[in-house]
């Protein structure tokens, strides 16, 4: 029922032996009830100071609605990934299922548009060899209010219209935005993808260029997190303020400076992210 929950955009699924090792972990520490009481007791813990907050600055009636829709802004923030994954699972039960009736491979229905879809099924004919090659380099724009896709050859041609090309960055010193105070040190670890989480070891500092759902298991392992994008409202702030962690967000440059092993200092009491060695 729950296989989807990690999916992603092509997957693959959880399987049984998934479930059971993340049970593990859960239960490697505490039992459930223990978990959940202490869960429960957060939850109350940060409503209580909230309230406190909303007394302390003497909010008006108008302000505590506002904070009320942040914070439901950040849980469907959170919440929408979840419905990214089950989505996408669907409709690549519903792709392998055409792949069969149609002899294609389940990436074709992938970067077809849902009207060349429905085209397919109507029986018309389509440029197969086209969207296929999309697979590998694919630009689709909205030219006056209409959708197009790019042919590859033009969209290199296109892309550097309006690409600002990429200045060489030089240093050991970064400056960005303080999500969670604290001053953290451990050996870099740079993820651009789900392939590089099992890079990540306990005390290590996580840099990316910004963070999502997908990269808790190694955010739990890391000492502090660093990205070149987002906000106080970003995921990696988030994820920073409820495990306690040092932060520094917005540096913009920190995937190009520092390498994996080298040993970098978060000081998120600053703001400012430095390589030691």
């Amino acid at each position: 029922k729950y296989s989807w929950l990690n999916y992603g955009f092509q997957g693959p699924i959880w399987t049984e032996n998934d479930f059971v090792k993340r049970i593990k972990a859960i239960l490697s520490t505490k039992t459930i009830n223990e978990q959940l009481v202490e869960h429960l007791n957060n939850f109350r813990k940060i409503k209580k100071e909230q309230a406190g907050l909303e007394e302390k600055f003497a909010l008006t009636k108008h302000e505590k609605y506002l904070f009320k829709c942040a914070r439901i802004l950040m849980f469907t923030k959170a919440y929408r990934v979840n419905v990214r994954h089950k989505i996408q699972y669907t409709f690549d039960l519903v792709f392998q299922e055409l792949g069969k009736r149609f002899y294609q491979p389940i990436y074709f229905f992938r970067y077809a548009r849902i009207e060349e879809i429905v085209d397919l099924i109507n029986g018309k004919n389509l440029d197969m060899v086209a969207i296929l090659s999309r697979r590998k380099l694919m630009l689709e724009i909205i030219d006056n209010g209409k959708r197009k896709f790019v042919s590859p050859s033009k969209i290199v041609r296109v892309c550097n219209k309006f690409i600002i090309k990429e200045k060489k960055i030089t240093g050991n010193i970064l400056h960005g935005h303080s999500a969670y105070v604290g001053v953290a040190r451990g050996n870099a670890k740079l993820i651009f993808g789900l392939e590089d989480l099992l890079k990540v070891k306990n005390g290590d500092i996580l840099i990316t260029i910004s963070t999502t759902p997908d990269l808790l298991p190694a955010m739990v392992k890391a000492k502090g997190f660093v990205t070149d994008q987002g906000g106080i409202t970003s995921h990696a702030a988030i994820v920073a303020r409820e495990m306690k962690k040092p932060c520094v967000i917005g540096t913009k440059f920190a995937t190009k400076i520092f390498r994996d092993g080298d040993l970098v200092e978060v000081d998120a009491n600053k703001g400012i992210v430095r390589k030691i060695i």
